[in-house]
């Protein structure tokens, strides 16, 4: 299997060249097709920027209170959401989107911040994690967000939830 530099051009402004022809050939290795993991990561990034804000109403939780507020979806978190829950099976334990459209991610991730079944503390301060079932996985989707300003929170991460 061969990366055409053309063809990693288009995630360039998330990963190297480099970076992102290790992160396929991970996934090759893996078992995974790597042309359907290359395809769905760049798509995934192609719709990022047209994510918008969404509001998140807020929750009372045991490790404080979280104002409502606008959630937006920056480069860390689609970095992060490609390298670990799309890309490469290196993070064996991590759950990963395999069968479903950018578009459809991006869908479940606004309808489980707008809509959660449940909301929990996160691992780290000042964050949370939002998690809701979804007919269109069969499995729940979980949201991690993370307060970065007064009415103002980042996804850090969003993946298929088998845990939950």
């Amino acid at each position: 299997m061969g990366v055409k530099t053309s063809e990693l051009d288009q995630v360039s402004c998330l990963f190297s060249p480099k970076e992102f022809g290790q992160l396929l050939a991970q996934a090759w290795l893996n078992g995974w097709d790597a042309n359907d993991a290359k395809k769905l990561a760049e798509k995934f990034e192609k719709e990022y920027p047209y994510f918008g804000n969404i509001w998140f109403k807020g929750a009372t939780l045991s490790c404080g209170v979280f104002d409502g507020g606008w959630v937006i979806l920056d480069k860390e978190g689609v970095k992060h959401i490609i390298k670990r829950h799309i890309l490469t099976r290196a993070y064996r334990s991590k759950d990963k989107f395999k069968y479903l459209s950018a578009q459809d991610i991006m869908r479940e991730i606004k309808e489980t911040i707008r809509n959660p079944d449940d909301v929990d503390c996160g691992k780290k301060p000042n964050s949370m994690l939002l998690v809701r079932y979804s007919p269109k996985l069969g499995t729940k989707m979980a949201v991690v967000l993370e307060k970065v300003g007064n009415g103002w929170y980042r996804i850090v991460t969003a993946f298929p939830a088998s845990k939950y």
